[in-house]
């Protein structure tokens, strides 16, 4: 956002992220991009189904996110049937990882992360 001249600070940026997110703006983009593709997304979202199983990582102790390690939750979630390691793989479209903490997020322990 800083570098594309919409927003001078980080502060800025974050503010009119979070604004286009809440006000939809960003969904009706999204929505558009994928139209132009020709795909499209259902209607309305909530009816996308969801995964029959589901497990929760939880926090082994109280402390702060230090990191995430991008390319172990990328395999993972390849592991879970989200990507495909080869051409021919099929892919789970219900299958992923919500990571529900970042960075620099307190937790305690047994609080849920993804």
């Amino acid at each position: 956002i800083m570098q594309g001249g919409k927003a001078e600070t980080l502060r800025e940026g974050v503010e009119l992220a979070r604004g286009l997110l809440d006000g939809g703006a960003a969904m009706e983009k999204f929505s558009s991009m994928l139209s132009a593709q020709g795909g499209s997304l259902p209607s309305p979202l909530s009816s996308y189904p969801s995964a029959p199983h589901s497990s929760p990582v939880t926090a082994p102790s109280s402390g702060v996110v230090l990191g995430i390690d991008a390319l172990a939750v990328g395999l993972a979630a390849v592991d879970l049937g989200a990507g495909r390691r080869k051409v021919t793989d099929d892919v789970d479209y219900t299958a992923g990882v919500k990571v529900l903490k970042k960075t620099g997020d307190k937790v305690a322990r047994g609080d849920v992360l993804a």
